[in-house]
């Protein structure tokens, strides 16, 4: 598979195939509990020139979610790179009482 860009997670590598896209994921879950955190990051192309489009649709899909507050959002370097970061929360409908919060980087 020479010649072919790597993607690495967890000590494998897979070879990407020319014309193919990375939308690989990582998860990570925390131990049982009441209730059990985890880390999720994908990866996703986006095109240079839509980000500020890109992220105008997110925020659009995001107020649809029931009871949807945004608590953060705004420019901040992650891992060196620029990023937006969104923080927000909504209400789990099939769990009366109970919110998601959620925090979100875009780089």
């Amino acid at each position: 598979m020479s010649g072919l860009r790597k993607v690495q997670a967890s000590g494998y590598e897979i070879g990407q195939l020319e014309g193919w896209r990375d939308a690989s994921q990582i998860v990570l879950v925390a131990p049982p509990g009441v209730f059990t955190p985890n880390i999720q990051a994908q990866h996703q192309a986006i095109p240079a020139d839509s980000f500020d489009e890109y992220m105008q649709v997110q925020r659009e899909e995001l107020a649809q979610l029931p009871g949807f507050r945004l608590l953060e959002s705004g420019e901040r370097p992650l891992g060196g790179r620029p990023a937006i970061k969104h923080s927000f929360s909504w209400d789990l409908p099939e769990h009366p009482g109970t919110r998601i919060r959620q925090l979100q980087f875009v780089c």
